[in-house]
C-alpha cells in the first residue's frame, strides 16, 4: 500500500494518528521489557540455585535453564514483534473512527466559511462521534434561520 492510500485511507490526519501509534506501541513495548526483565532475573536466579548446589558447569540443570531462557526469550521477540503489528493495526483503525469525523468537520466547516452555503454534515456509519454531526446540522440551521428572520424584520 502506497502512502496515498494509505492516507487516503486509514491515516487521515497524521498529526494525531502517528504520536497515538507510536505511543501506544511505546506502552506496548515498555510493557513486553519489564515482563522481559522479570524473566531475566527469574532465570539468574534459577542459574544461581545451580551454582549454590555445586552443580558442576556442564551439568544438564544448567542447560535445562539455559535452554528454556532461550525459547522464552525468542518467543517474547516474537511476541514483541506480533504486539507491535497488531497495536499498530487496531490503533490505526480505530483512531481512523476517531480522525476521520474530525477531518471531515474541518473539511466542511471551510467549505461554509469558504462559500457560505450550508449542507448536511454527515459521517461514516461506522465513526464516532455519530451525534456531531446532527448537532452541527441542528446548529447551523438555527443560525440561518435566525439570520432570516433578522433580514426580514430589517
Amino acid at each position: 500500500m502506497n502512502k496515498n492510500n494509505l492516507r487516503r485511507g486509514y491515516l487521515v490526519y497524521p498529526k494525531f494518528q502517528v504520536p497515538l501509534i507510536l505511543v501506544n506501541v511505546s506502552i506496548n513495548w515498555a510493557i513486553l521489557c519489564i515482563f522481559g526483565y522479570h524473566l531475566l532475573r527469574s532465570f539468574r536466579s534459577l542459574r544461581e540455585m545451580g551454582v549454590e548446589a555445586n552443580l558442576p558447569v556442564g551439568h544438564p540443570y544448567f542447560k535445562f535453564v539455559d535452554y528454556h531462557a532461550f525459547t522464552l526469550y525468542s518467543n517474547l521477540q516474537y511476541g514483541l514483534i506480533l504486539g507491535a503489528i497488531g497495536s499498530i493495526c487496531l490503533t490505526l483503525f480505530l483512531s481512523h473512527r476517531l480522525a476521520g469525523p474530525i477531518v471531515r468537520l474541518k473539511s466542511y466547516l471551510e467549505t461554509v466559511k469558504e462559500t457560505g452555503k450550508i449542507t448536511r454534515l454527515q459521517f461514516r456509519k461506522s465513526d464516532f462521534f455519530s451525534d456531531l454531526a446532527p448537532l452541527v446540522n441542528e446548529t447551523l440551521e438555527n443560525v440561518k434561520d435566525r439570520d432570516l428572520k433578522k433580514v426580514n424584520h430589517e
